[in-house]
Protein backbone atom coordinates (compact mmCIF):
# COMPACT_ATOMS: atom_id res chain seq x y z
CA UNK A 1 0.00 0.00 0.00
CA UNK A 2 2.61 2.52 0.80
CA UNK A 3 4.68 1.88 -2.51
CA UNK A 4 1.61 2.89 -4.73
CA UNK A 5 0.76 5.70 -2.96
CA UNK A 6 4.43 6.82 -2.91
CA UNK A 7 4.43 5.71 -6.67
CA UNK A 8 1.52 8.69 -7.20
CA UNK A 9 2.82 10.89 -4.65
CA UNK A 10 -0.26 10.62 -2.46
CA UNK A 11 1.65 9.54 1.17
CA UNK A 12 -0.59 11.88 3.23
CA UNK A 13 -3.55 10.12 2.27
CA UNK A 14 -2.50 7.16 4.49
CA UNK A 15 -3.99 8.78 7.42
CA UNK A 16 -7.27 8.93 5.41
CA UNK A 17 -6.71 5.05 4.64
CA UNK A 18 -5.75 4.18 8.12
CA UNK A 19 -8.50 6.18 9.91
CA UNK A 20 -11.64 5.49 8.14
CA UNK A 21 -10.72 1.87 7.52
CA UNK A 22 -9.66 1.21 11.04
CA UNK A 23 -12.17 3.39 13.02
CA UNK A 24 -15.36 2.43 10.82
CA UNK A 25 -14.88 -1.03 10.03
CA UNK A 26 -11.68 -3.08 11.60
CA UNK A 27 -11.51 -1.98 15.07
CA UNK A 28 -15.10 -3.09 15.68
CA UNK A 29 -15.32 -5.98 13.65
CA UNK A 30 -11.59 -7.14 15.04
CA UNK A 31 -12.90 -6.87 18.54
CA UNK A 32 -16.72 -8.59 17.91
CA UNK A 33 -14.21 -11.57 16.45
CA UNK A 34 -12.18 -11.80 19.90
CA UNK A 35 -15.43 -11.03 22.31
CA UNK A 36 -16.87 -14.13 19.95
CA UNK A 37 -13.88 -16.36 20.90
CA UNK A 38 -13.73 -15.75 24.43
CA UNK A 39 -16.65 -14.58 25.82
CA UNK A 40 -19.00 -16.08 23.76
CA UNK A 41 -17.62 -19.25 24.16
CA UNK A 42 -17.53 -18.80 28.06
CA UNK A 43 -21.03 -17.70 28.28
CA UNK A 44 -22.10 -21.18 26.28
CA UNK A 45 -19.79 -23.20 28.26
CA UNK A 46 -21.17 -21.65 31.39
CA UNK A 47 -24.80 -21.87 30.74
CA UNK A 48 -23.89 -25.16 29.45
CA UNK A 49 -22.48 -26.94 32.37
CA UNK A 50 -25.91 -25.22 34.69
CA UNK A 51 -27.64 -27.46 32.22
CA UNK A 52 -25.20 -30.71 32.92
CA UNK A 53 -25.42 -30.29 36.50
CA UNK A 54 -29.34 -29.69 36.40
CA UNK A 55 -28.82 -26.55 37.82
CA UNK A 56 -31.48 -24.83 35.04
CA UNK A 57 -33.95 -27.96 36.28
CA UNK A 58 -34.07 -26.24 39.30
CA UNK A 59 -34.75 -22.60 38.21
CA UNK A 60 -37.45 -23.93 36.22
CA UNK A 61 -38.92 -25.95 39.60
CA UNK A 62 -38.82 -22.58 41.50
CA UNK A 63 -40.12 -20.32 39.06
CA UNK A 64 -36.93 -18.35 38.02
CA UNK A 65 -37.33 -17.37 34.57
CA UNK A 66 -34.23 -17.79 32.34
CA UNK A 67 -34.15 -14.73 30.56
CA UNK A 68 -34.54 -12.39 32.72
CA UNK A 69 -31.93 -14.31 35.56
CA UNK A 70 -29.38 -15.30 32.58
CA UNK A 71 -29.97 -13.82 29.25
CA UNK A 72 -30.33 -10.05 30.00
CA UNK A 73 -27.63 -9.06 32.23
CA UNK A 74 -25.32 -10.94 29.86
CA UNK A 75 -26.13 -8.90 27.02
CA UNK A 76 -26.71 -5.87 28.57
CA UNK A 77 -22.83 -6.40 29.78
CA UNK A 78 -22.12 -7.24 26.68
CA UNK A 79 -23.81 -4.11 25.05
CA UNK A 80 -21.60 -2.16 27.62
CA UNK A 81 -18.32 -3.60 27.23
CA UNK A 82 -18.30 -3.86 23.28
CA UNK A 83 -18.47 -0.18 22.47
CA UNK A 84 -15.33 0.23 24.70
CA UNK A 85 -13.27 -2.85 23.54
CA UNK A 86 -13.56 -1.56 20.24
CA UNK A 87 -12.61 1.95 21.01
CA UNK A 88 -9.10 0.10 22.69
CA UNK A 89 -8.88 -1.82 19.64
CA UNK A 90 -9.13 1.10 17.41
CA UNK A 91 -6.98 2.99 19.29
CA UNK A 92 -3.92 0.13 19.06
CA UNK A 93 -4.41 -0.13 15.24
CA UNK A 94 -3.91 3.58 15.27
CA UNK A 95 -1.10 3.78 17.08
CA UNK A 96 0.63 1.13 15.01
CA UNK A 97 -0.50 2.26 11.48
CA UNK A 98 0.62 5.82 13.12
CA UNK A 99 4.23 3.70 13.54
CA UNK A 100 4.39 1.93 10.59
CA UNK A 101 3.56 5.12 8.54
CA UNK A 102 6.11 6.74 9.81
CA UNK A 103 9.31 4.32 9.57
CA UNK A 104 7.63 3.26 6.14
CA UNK A 105 6.46 6.48 4.93
CA UNK A 106 7.88 9.28 6.53
CA UNK A 107 4.36 10.80 7.72
CA UNK A 108 5.54 12.16 11.14
CA UNK A 109 3.19 11.52 14.25
CA UNK A 110 2.78 15.36 14.42
CA UNK A 111 0.84 15.86 10.47
CA UNK A 112 -0.65 12.26 11.64
CA UNK A 113 -2.60 13.91 14.46
CA UNK A 114 -3.09 17.09 13.03
CA UNK A 115 -4.87 14.83 10.33
CA UNK A 116 -6.76 12.37 11.46
CA UNK A 117 -9.41 14.50 12.36
CA UNK A 118 -10.15 16.39 8.94
CA UNK A 119 -10.01 12.96 7.21
CA UNK A 120 -12.26 11.16 9.83
CA UNK A 121 -15.44 12.32 10.88
CA UNK A 122 -17.76 11.82 13.85
CA UNK A 123 -20.06 10.48 12.17
CA UNK A 124 -17.84 7.48 11.61
CA UNK A 125 -16.96 6.74 14.86
CA UNK A 126 -20.47 6.84 16.06
CA UNK A 127 -21.13 4.18 12.95
CA UNK A 128 -18.37 1.92 14.70
CA UNK A 129 -19.46 2.03 18.65
CA UNK A 130 -23.02 1.78 16.85
CA UNK A 131 -22.10 -1.51 15.31
CA UNK A 132 -20.24 -2.70 18.45
CA UNK A 133 -23.48 -2.33 20.41
CA UNK A 134 -25.15 -4.57 18.13
CA UNK A 135 -22.36 -7.09 18.10
CA UNK A 136 -22.04 -7.57 21.66
CA UNK A 137 -26.05 -7.99 22.11
CA UNK A 138 -25.52 -10.88 19.25
CA UNK A 139 -22.80 -12.32 20.49
CA UNK A 140 -24.34 -12.84 23.78
CA UNK A 141 -27.83 -13.96 22.11
CA UNK A 142 -26.36 -16.81 20.30
CA UNK A 143 -23.90 -17.62 23.21
CA UNK A 144 -26.76 -18.16 25.59
CA UNK A 145 -28.83 -19.31 22.78
CA UNK A 146 -26.42 -22.54 22.27
CA UNK A 147 -25.98 -22.83 25.94
CA UNK A 148 -29.44 -23.33 26.90
CA UNK A 149 -29.77 -25.62 24.14
CA UNK A 150 -26.97 -28.12 25.72
CA UNK A 151 -28.16 -31.63 26.55
CA UNK A 152 -27.19 -33.01 30.02
CA UNK A 153 -24.07 -34.76 28.82
CA UNK A 154 -20.45 -33.48 27.92
CA UNK A 155 -20.15 -34.25 24.53
CA UNK A 156 -23.49 -31.98 23.75
CA UNK A 157 -21.62 -29.31 25.96
CA UNK A 158 -18.81 -29.23 23.78
CA UNK A 159 -20.54 -29.41 20.37
CA UNK A 160 -22.81 -26.28 21.54
CA UNK A 161 -19.30 -24.03 22.59
CA UNK A 162 -17.81 -25.03 19.09
CA UNK A 163 -20.99 -23.62 17.14
CA UNK A 164 -21.59 -20.89 19.28
CA UNK A 165 -17.97 -19.64 18.21
CA UNK A 166 -18.62 -19.90 14.59
CA UNK A 167 -22.54 -18.59 14.55
CA UNK A 168 -21.28 -15.61 16.20
CA UNK A 169 -18.20 -14.85 14.16
CA UNK A 170 -20.26 -15.69 10.61
CA UNK A 171 -22.89 -13.75 12.09
CA UNK A 172 -20.97 -10.25 13.24
CA UNK A 173 -19.27 -10.16 9.43
CA UNK A 174 -22.61 -10.22 7.65
CA UNK A 175 -24.65 -7.85 10.25
CA UNK A 176 -21.17 -5.74 9.41
CA UNK A 177 -21.93 -5.98 5.52
CA UNK A 178 -25.56 -5.17 5.84
CA UNK A 179 -24.26 -2.26 7.72
CA UNK A 180 -21.89 -1.26 5.06
CA UNK A 181 -24.54 -1.74 2.83
CA UNK A 182 -27.39 0.51 5.04
CA UNK A 183 -24.79 3.55 6.00
CA UNK A 184 -22.63 3.29 2.32
CA UNK A 185 -23.18 7.41 1.62
CA UNK A 186 -23.69 8.54 5.27
CA UNK A 187 -20.52 8.36 7.81
CA UNK A 188 -17.96 8.69 5.27
CA UNK A 189 -18.87 12.17 4.73
CA UNK A 190 -21.56 13.75 6.25
CA UNK A 191 -21.89 16.97 4.27
CA UNK A 192 -21.90 14.79 1.24
CA UNK A 193 -25.82 16.73 0.74
CA UNK A 194 -24.50 19.99 1.57
CA UNK A 195 -21.78 19.56 -0.77
CA UNK A 196 -24.45 18.52 -3.80
CA UNK A 197 -26.44 21.70 -2.63
CA UNK A 198 -23.70 23.78 -3.14
CA UNK A 199 -22.72 22.29 -6.42
CA UNK A 200 -26.05 22.67 -8.15
CA UNK A 201 -26.12 26.37 -6.83
CA UNK A 202 -22.74 26.77 -8.66
CA UNK A 203 -21.05 28.75 -6.02
CA UNK A 204 -18.06 28.00 -3.43
CA UNK A 205 -15.61 26.35 -5.71
CA UNK A 206 -11.87 25.69 -4.42
CA UNK A 207 -9.34 27.81 -6.57
CA UNK A 208 -5.73 27.12 -6.37
CA UNK A 209 -2.80 28.92 -8.36
CA UNK A 210 0.88 27.39 -7.58
CA UNK A 211 3.59 29.15 -9.00
CA UNK A 212 6.64 28.14 -8.20
CA UNK A 213 8.34 25.16 -6.14
CA UNK A 214 10.15 25.65 -2.98
CA UNK A 215 13.68 25.19 -2.63
CA UNK A 216 14.32 25.11 -6.31
CA UNK A 217 16.13 28.14 -8.28
CA UNK A 218 14.08 26.41 -11.64
CA UNK A 219 10.68 26.79 -12.26
CA UNK A 220 8.43 23.59 -12.29
CA UNK A 221 4.80 25.07 -12.20
CA UNK A 222 4.73 28.34 -13.91
CA UNK A 223 1.11 30.60 -14.29
CA UNK A 224 -0.74 27.06 -13.64
CA UNK A 225 -4.61 28.06 -12.31
CA UNK A 226 -7.10 25.23 -11.96
CA UNK A 227 -10.34 25.11 -10.35
CA UNK A 228 -11.41 22.00 -8.26
CA UNK A 229 -15.50 22.35 -8.12
CA UNK A 230 -16.25 21.16 -4.19
CA UNK A 231 -17.07 17.27 -3.81
CA UNK A 232 -15.53 16.89 -7.32
CA UNK A 233 -12.60 14.18 -8.11
CA UNK A 234 -9.27 15.16 -9.30
CA UNK A 235 -6.63 13.16 -11.43
CA UNK A 236 -3.19 14.64 -11.68
CA UNK A 237 -1.59 12.89 -14.69
CA UNK A 238 1.78 13.57 -16.01
CA UNK A 239 5.02 12.05 -17.24
CA UNK A 240 8.28 11.12 -14.41
CA UNK A 241 9.80 14.77 -13.34
CA UNK A 242 6.64 16.86 -14.84
CA UNK A 243 6.04 17.76 -10.93
CA UNK A 244 2.91 15.61 -10.06
CA UNK A 245 4.44 15.07 -6.37
CA UNK A 246 5.34 18.57 -6.04
CA UNK A 247 1.83 19.89 -6.86
CA UNK A 248 -0.24 17.52 -4.71
CA UNK A 249 2.05 18.08 -2.04
CA UNK A 250 1.58 22.15 -2.31
CA UNK A 251 -2.09 21.28 -2.09
CA UNK A 252 -2.27 19.26 0.65
CA UNK A 253 -0.37 21.65 2.13
CA UNK A 254 2.96 19.56 2.74
CA UNK A 255 5.34 22.23 1.00
CA UNK A 256 5.17 25.51 0.80
CA UNK A 257 5.98 27.38 -2.74
CA UNK A 258 7.57 30.33 -3.22
CA UNK A 259 4.74 32.39 -4.51
CA UNK A 260 1.58 30.89 -4.59
CA UNK A 261 -2.25 31.72 -3.08
CA UNK A 262 -4.97 29.62 -3.11
CA UNK A 263 -8.95 30.00 -1.61
CA UNK A 264 -11.34 27.28 -0.28
CA UNK A 265 -14.87 28.08 -1.07
CA UNK A 266 -14.31 31.31 -2.00
CA UNK A 267 -12.34 32.43 1.30
CA UNK A 268 -8.72 33.03 1.21
CA UNK A 269 -7.02 29.44 2.38
CA UNK A 270 -3.27 30.40 1.91
CA UNK A 271 -1.39 33.38 1.21
CA UNK A 272 2.32 33.22 0.22
CA UNK A 273 5.11 35.62 -1.12
CA UNK A 274 8.28 35.21 -2.14
CA UNK A 275 11.20 34.82 0.57
CA UNK A 276 12.62 37.84 2.54
CA UNK A 277 9.41 39.94 1.84
CA UNK A 278 6.98 40.47 3.94
CA UNK A 279 3.23 39.03 4.16
CA UNK A 280 0.32 40.96 2.68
Amino acid sequence: MSQQLRQFGADAFIVNILGVTLIRELGPVLAAILIAGRSGSAITAQIGVMRVTEELDAMRVMGIAKGYRLVLPRAMALALAMPLLAVWTTLSALLGGMLAADLAMGVTPAYFFAALPRAVQVSNLTLAVGKSVVFGILIALIGCHYGLRVKPNTESLGQGTTASVVTSITMVILVDALFAVVFRAWAYEPSYATHQNRRQRGGNRQLWSVFHTPGHDAVIHQNLDLSIQQGELMSIVGGSGSGKTVLLRQILGLETPRVAASRCWGNPHRNWVPRGQPAA
